[in-house]
């Protein structure tokens, strides 16, 4: 029934009926995510356009027995789905009601999703105030790197920044001053490197989804904004712990945004944004932010608020992989042609460039002859182009974005016991699955692992330049 009235929602009342621009971009992109057909495009147009009813689609989950049970039950459940191998089981409880396949077909990267559970302690066991309490009087945060100390300005429209010098240790009783008496609002930057709770999760998380999953945790006082209307580099799973909070969230693409940015927005301010919606989170609930969605949070008057974001899908589209795969080519095309490897025609210059191009598609002036070279020059490139793709190495390139995610993700939280030692002709065997990844390289089999990572450099680079890979040798 509850799917149904969902449905309902989202149908268009018109003529022949329809389906939301949500679930038909969805459809579409998941019918042909390597090159969604002109369908996708269209109803990416009506999303933007905002024909459908809602900007967040609201379930309301408080009379759900099945929830009921699993109140608290988080860390028992992430241990249990880490021993048995079973991480989807994790998410499960995380978006339920919402079966996994209705989340990945209506709401996953394309619509926002509140989940109303009407059960206070459904997140019980993954953080308490008291936990940063702790952290910061045993001097774990420094400022900038583990917490910043923000508030929102509403007369000038901007966030300020209250923080001490940056890599220093943040003194307790400041950071608690500036909470009470200036409203100013902590994020703690991946409290998983401390909480044990945390660790477990979002490492089963990691094991769902194949990508880092990260995590922020934001406490704020009563009646308090810490930060500007904004939008992330990520999806969000945004999870109520304590206290209550009245998020605005705004229509996709306002402020002039693309569609899926790779990088999170500038601070907008409200007067530059449409009306958004109005959504209101309590204890126990969930909020699912697909990325680049504006949203800005004001916790109620009557107590501070506290909540965490799972973050996942950092750098990992079709754009990132495609970065590596098209490197990979031209190097391989580049020592196997020998057309690629002959110098650019000392006259090309005369013919390339913004001089030598028509102007927004522009027909040359009648004046001007029609430069065959030029067009000459562009058959040759286009050809060497064809030349570079039919190289292109999916599997290795495919081989080194699962290496990356090696690097990147957390070790298991008992990584001193699963580790296997690996001798001369030994086996390797896995602890769980996907936690090592064989590549070719070279004259090398080379396994990369997570079980040397550092649980304290956790997210701490974006990409893999600076994150040292686990990684056993073979030679071939």
């Amino acid at each position: 029934g509850r799917q149904g009235a969902k449905r309902k929602r989202h149908e268009k009342k018109e003529k022949g009926g329809g389906t939301s621009a949500a679930a038909a971009l969805a459809a579409t992109t998941a019918a042909s995510p390597s090159q969604p057909p002109a369908a996708a495009a269209a109803a990416a147009e009506q999303l933007v356009d905002g024909e459908d009813d809602a900007l967040v689609d609201v379930v309301d989950a408080s009379q759900t027995d099945v929830l009921m049970a699993e109140a608290g039950a988080g860390p028992a459940l992430a241990k249990r789905c880490a021993k048995r191998d079973t991480p989807a089981r994790l998410m499960r409880w995380l978006v339920a009601p919402v079966s996994l396949d209705e989340f990945a077909a209506s709401y996953y990267e394309f619509m926002p999703l509140h989940v109303k559970r009407g059960e206070a302690g459904y997140l019980d066991g993954l953080l308490t105030i008291a936990e940063l309490r702790r952290w910061l009087k045993e001097g774990k945060f420094k400022y900038r790197q583990n917490v910043d100390v923000v508030r929102f300005d509403a007369a000038k429209g901007r966030k300020v920044n209250v923080n001490g010098a940056a890599g220093t240790t943040a003194d307790a009783a400041e950071v608690w001053r500036n909470f009470k008496e200036q409203g100013c609002s902590l994020r703690v930057l991946h409290p998983q490197r401390w909480s044990d709770s945390l660790h477990l999760l979002l490492h089963v998380l990691e094991r769902h989804w194949n990508c880092a999953v990260g995590c922020n945790a934001y406490l704020t006082p009563a009646g308090s904004q810490g930060f500007a209307p904004h939008s992330d580099d990520v999806d969000v799973f945004v999870l109520q712990l304590e206290g209550t909070k009245a998020w605005r969230i705004y229509p996709p693409q306002a402020g002039a945004q693309e569609l899926w940015p790779r990088v999170s927005s500038r601070d907008f301010k409200p007067q530059e944004l449409p009306t958004p919606q109005d959504v209101n989170l309590q204890p126990g609930d969930l909020l699912y932010l697909p990325r680049g969605t504006i949203h800005e949070a004001t916790s109620s008057s009557g107590e501070h608020s506290l909540h965490i974001t799972v973050s996942t899908g950092h750098r990992t589209t079709w754009a990132d992989f495609l970065h590596i795969a098209l490197d990979g080519a031209l190097a391989m095309a580049a020592e196997e042609e020998p057309e690629l490897r002959r110098n650019v025609p000392s006259d090309a210059m005369n013919h390339l460039g913004i001089v030598h191009s028509e102007v927004d598609g522009a027909a040359p002036d009648e004046q001007d002859p029609v430069d065959n070279r030029r067009e000459e020059l562009m058959d040759q490139m286009r050809s060497l182009c064809a030349t570079v793709l039919s190289h292109l190495p999916v599997d290795a390139a495919a081989d080194a974005f699962a290496a990356r995610f090696q690097a990147q993700r957390l070790p298991p939280p008992d990584a001193a016991e699963q580790c296997v030692p690996v001798r001369k002709a030994a086996g390797i065997y896995v602890s769980f699955g996907g936690c090592a990844r064989l590549a070719l390289e070279d004259d090398f089999a080379m396994v990369y692992h997570p079980f040397e990572n550092q649980r304290l450099l956790h997210m701490e680079h974006d990409d893999d330049a600076g994150a040292q890979h686990g990684c056993l040798q073979f030679n071939v």
